[in-house]
C-alpha cells in the first residue's frame, strides 16, 4: 500500500534553508536545520554513504545566485555493529535466550506470552501447551503483528491453522514459505522471525528464532529481553524494572488488557500502521520525468513497508490476504438479513476453530508408548549422543552462519531434555533449532 500525500516532515524531498544579504547588520545568525533520513535497513550491506545537492533559490536578485547548483555533499553514516547477527529464540521445551544473549528455562510455565514487543507496535505473541509427558511445556502457537497485519500459526491441541487473521496494511509483513514446516516473517523494519515447524511425534511444536534488526536496538521490551547489550537487565518488568526470571516470565504473560493475537479470528482489534502514527517509508521519485528532484517541494513516495518496491521470493503475503478477505467476507444479502447472518456469520466458523486448541495434545501418549523401559539414559549417555547428533556435517561447514547460536548450549539443552524426558526423540527437534538458526 502507498501514500502519495504524509505529513509535512515525511513527504517532502528537501528542506528550505532561509539565507541574508551580504549587507546585513550583523543581527543574523548561524541556524541548524535538520532534514529526516530513512535508511530501510533490510540488511547488514545498506548504503553507508548518501548524497546532498544543495541549490540556491530562483528569487535571487542577482543572477549568478539564481539557481546555482554547488558540489554535492556526501554523508557517512556511521555503522553501529552492536545489532548485528544478535537472535532471540525459543526452542523445543522451550529453552529461552534473550537478544543480548542471556539463557534461561521457561519449561514450568503454561500460557500465553509477549515474546517481543517493539515500541512501533510490532509484536511477536507465544502460546505453550504441556509436553514431555507433562513434565514441561513447549511452543504450540506464534503470532507477528505489525501494524494491521496479523500471521498466526496455531498448532494447539487439536487446531492446525496457519493464516492471517488481519490484513488491514495487506502487506506490512513479508510472509515467506520455504516449504511445508519452515515459514519466515519479515517485519517492515526488518525484523526476521523464523518458524520451525516440527514433525512426527511433535508434529505440535515449533521452534522460534527472531533475528533484531538495527531498528530494534534499545526499542524492545518482552521475553527478547532489552537489546541494549546488557545481559543483566534483560529481565524486566513492563515498567522496565529488573526483576527475577520468575517474575519476568509472569510481568510478560498474556493479560486480559492485552490484545490476544494468537486465536483465529475475523475481527481482531488492531490498528494499522499509519492509524499508529508511525513513521512511513519515502522515497523521492527522481526517475519520474514529471518531477524535478531538485525541488524541496516534491511530494515523497511513502509506504509502512520498506519492501514496496522490491520482489520478495516465496512471498505469500498476497495470496493470504486475499484468502482471508473470502473467509471473513459476508454476502450483502447476509448483512440486511439478521437469520442469514447466523448462518454466513464467518466469526462463528473461527471460534468453531478456536475451540480446537482446547483439545488435548496427541503426541503425549505416543511418546509414553514408545519409551524403553528396558534402558535408563544416563545424563552421560545422552550428552554424548547428542554430541554425536548435532555435529552434523552441514552444521559444521556453516557454523560461522550460527552467529550467537550456541551449539554447546545446545548440546546442554539437548542432554537435559533426552536424559530427564527419557527420550531420543529429543535430538531430531534440537538439530532442527541449529539448522533453523543457520
Amino acid at each position: 500500500m502507498v501514500y502519495d500525500i504524509v505529513n509535512d516532515v515525511q513527504a517532502k524531498c528537501g528542506v528550505i534553508i532561509s539565507g541574508f544579504l551580504p549587507k546585513h547588520d550583523g543581527s543574523q545568525q548561524m541556524k541548524n536545520v535538520s532534514l529526516s533520513l530513512t535508511s530501510p535497513f533490510f540488511s547488514n550491506s545498506d548504503p553507508t554513504e548518501y548524497r546532498l545537492t544543495l541549490r540556491t533559490s530562483g528569487n535571487h536578485q542577482h543572477k549568478i545566485w539564481k539557481d546555482a547548483l554547488l558540489p554535492e555533499m556526501q554523508l557517512n553514516i556511521i555503522v553501529d555493529e552492536r545489532f548485528e547477527s544478535n537472535i532471540c529464540y525459543s526452542h523445543v521445551d522451550p529453552h529461552m535466550c534473550t537478544c543480548d544473549g542471556r539463557t534461561y528455562e521457561n519449561n514450568s510455565f503454561n500460557g500465553s506470552f509477549i515474546l517481543y514487543y517493539h515500541d512501533s507496535g510490532i509484536q511477536v505473541q507465544m502460546k505453550t501447551t504441556p509436553c514431555n509427558d507433562n513434565r514441561a511445556y513447549c511452543a504450540c502457537a506464534v503470532a507477528v503483528r505489525a501494524g494491521g497485519d496479523v500471521f498466526l500459526i496455531n498448532r494447539c491441541g487439536g487446531l492446525r491453522f496457519i493464516d492471517m487473521t488481519s490484513c488491514k496494511d495487506g502487506g506490512v509483513l513479508i510472509v515467506r514459505k520455504n516449504s511445508e514446516v519452515d515459514y519466515q516473517v519479515q517485519t517492515n523494519i526488518g525484523t526476521l522471525i523464523k518458524i520451525t515447524l516440527l514433525t512426527g511425534d511433535y508434529a505440535n511444536m515449533m521452534n522460534i528464532d527472531i533475528h533484531m534488526a538495527p531498528k530494534d536496538l534499545d526499542r524492545i521490551k518482552g521475553l527478547c529481553g532489552t537489546f541494549d547489550k546488557n545481559k543483566n537487565n534483560d529481565f524486566h518488568d513492563r515498567n522496565g524494572a529488573t526483576v527475577s526470571v520468575n517474575k519476568f516470565l509472569d510481568a510478560w504473560t498474556l493479560k486480559n488488557t492485552d490484545v490476544d493475537l494468537l486465536t483465529p479470528t475475523c475481527n481482531l482489534n488492531v490498528s494499522t500502521w499509519t492509524a499508529d502514527n508511525q513513521a512511513l517509508y519515502c522515497t523521492c521519485r527522481c526517475h519520474d520525468t514529471e518531477y524535478d528532484c531538485g525541488a524541496p517541494e516534491v511530494e515523497a513516495r511513502c509506504s509502512p513497508s520498506q519492501y514496496v518496491n522490491c520482489t520478495v521470493s516465496n512471498s505469500k503475503t498476497s495470496e493470504l490476504c486475499e484468502y482471508f478477505n473470502k473467509r471473513c467476507y459476508i454476502p450483502l444479502r447476509a448483512k440486511r438479513d439478521e437469520k442469514l447472518i447466523l448462518k454466513q456469520d464467518p466469526e462463528i466458523e473461527m471460534r468453531r476453530l478456536a475451540a480446537r486448541a482446547n483439545l488435548p495434545d496427541k503426541f503425549i501418549a505416543k511418546r509414553e508408548v514408545k519409551r524403553d523401559v528396558d534402558e535408563f539414559i544416563t545424563e552421560e549417555m545422552a550428552r554424548s549422543e547428542c554430541t554425536d547428533y548435532l555435529h552434523t556435517e552441514v552444521i559444521e561447514q556453516k557454523s560461522e552462519l550460527l552467529g550467537p547460536f550456541n551449539l554447546s548450549q545446545a548440546i546442554e539443552e539437548c542432554t537435559w531434555d533426552v536424559n530427564i524426558g527419557q527420550d531420543r526423540g529429543w535430538m531430531e527437534t534440537h538439530k532442527q533449532a541449529a539448522l533453523s538458526a543457520i
